[in-house]
């Protein structure tokens, strides 16, 4: 049942899920910082470029880092909605 699943995810997610988001974004300035100190390393900004080529990434690699940050934002919103579309009766509706 999707509901029960929902539920599920949730409930498993607020437990332990975030952890991983909380230490990206605790580490994510000091990710952008070490990357843009090695942009001034032309072997680096090499590599850097023939990855993207290579993967066809049309967005910088900074970009993709903040994507992980940009989606844990979005949780509170996709749970509201969630929570709105679940049907009152549901044991899980708290």
């Amino acid at each position: 049942d999707l509901l029960k699943g929902v539920a599920v995810l949730i409930d498993s997610l607020s437990r332990v899920g975030f952890m991983v988001y909380e230490k990206y974004y605790l580490d994510h300035m000091k990710s952008l910082s070490y990357l843009f100190q090695r942009q001034e390393d032309s072997q680096f900004l090499a590599m850097l470029v023939r990855c993207q080529t290579e993967l066809q990434h049309q967005l910088p690699l900074a970009d993709y880092l903040l994507k992980p940050v940009q989606r844990l934002l979005k949780y509170p919103l996709l749970f509201s909605e969630m929570i709105k579309a679940t049907v009152r009766q549901y044991y899980a509706y708290a």
